[in-house]
């Protein structure tokens, strides 16, 4: 038998064309041998998934040298990173240049905003276009995927989260139910917790250990009559251990952060959002997305799905001047 060659390290371009967001292009041999092998990377991802998609130009990419009528009512800012400019409205943003990475690159030929999302979160186009904006993905998004290869990382926390919710076209498909993300609600609601980790009223979680093994059994005597269950067994599992695991208590209880560290992330949907997702990457979920409609639930610019329009009165620069300073 020859010796298997290592080929070395790849290039930043490789890795990002490889990677990127798009896990779903994992083939099945791939998926089960690294679910066979058990471990878990110290690595997580948090997108900050802003609806409708903002304009370049008025954040990461601006073109001052373009024509007026191109380029957009705001001004670009320097940052440490020669040759990199972003929009004036993000100073802060601007100042960390050098510590984050812009990726120009990516495309689409899709103009549905449901098509092309689940394009960016499966890695997969659908097969058929739906101008309708109702389609739902075939195929799960890296986030199911990655919680499919992390079971058991750290026992009780979820591998895949929505912050307040998952995008709703994507669904988990062949991976199965187990593979669906939780829902966490809006962090930012006074006396925030999520509703899946209080139990029923009048229900003691002292006994919940005893029906879980009860509803084992039962599971084990469909199974020997050749009645599946599918991932019900599971689910109900994981759904045991958020319910009884203090880690998963902890990582949920944003009143365990200092009154200052939450107001320096914003006491609003996006900032206390980011605060509970490094929360729970800390204690060891593997994919956290963010569903960035507006910083308020209540506010006039409820998405980033930016089109000018006087019936409305929707207008772009005074939707940036709204929402630029809750992201940066």
């Amino acid at each position: 038998m020859s010796p298997v060659r290592c080929s070395g390290p790849v290039t930043r371009r490789e890795a990002l064309r490889a990677g990127a967001l798009a896990l779903g292009g994992v083939t099945l041999p791939q998926l089960l041998a690294a679910r066979a092998d058990g471990r878990a990377p110290d690595t997580a991802v948090i997108l900050f998934w802003m609806w409708g998609g903002p304009s370049h130009y008025e954040t990461f990419d601006p073109k001052p040298d373009a024509p007026e009528e191109i380029r957009g009512p705001f001004r670009p800012t320097r940052t440490p990173v020669p040759g990199t400019q972003v929009c004036e409205l993000f100073p802060q943003l601007a100042r960390l240049a050098d510590r984050f990475a812009l990726v120009r690159s990516l495309r689409h030929e899709s103009s549905v905003h449901n098509d092309s999302s689940i394009e960016v979160l499966t890695g997969k186009p659908v097969p058929r276009p739906d101008p309708t904006s109702t389609a739902l993905s075939e195929h799960p998004d890296f986030g199911m995927i990655a919680a499919a290869l992390r079971r058991g990382s750290a026992p009780g926390v979820p591998g895949y989260v929505g912050i307040p919710k998952v995008p709703f076209m994507v669904r988990p498909a062949y991976l199965g139910v187990a593979a669906h993300g939780f829902a966490t609600g809006d962090p930012a609601a006074p006396g925030f917790r999520p509703a899946a980790l209080s139990p029923a009223a009048g229900l003691d979680r002292g006994r919940l250990s005893t029906r879980h093994d009860l509803v084992g059994e039962l599971d084990g005597l469909r199974r020997r009559a050749g009645d599946t269950p599918g991932g019900l067994g599971e689910m109900r599992g994981r759904a045991l251990d958020l319910l009884t695991s203090p880690a998963v208590a902890a990582a949920f209880d944003l009143g365990r952060e200092a009154p200052r560290t939450r107001d320096r992330y914003g006491r609003h949907l996006w900032g206390q959002s980011c605060l509970l997702a490094r929360r729970l990457v800390e204690a060891g979920t593997a994919v956290v997305t963010i569903d960035a409609l507006a910083p308020k639930l209540s506010d006039r610019y409820f998405s980033w799905d930016d089109h000018i329009n006087p019936q409305t009165k929707w207008d772009l620069a005074d939707a940036m001047r709204c929402r630029a300073p809750f992201m940066d």
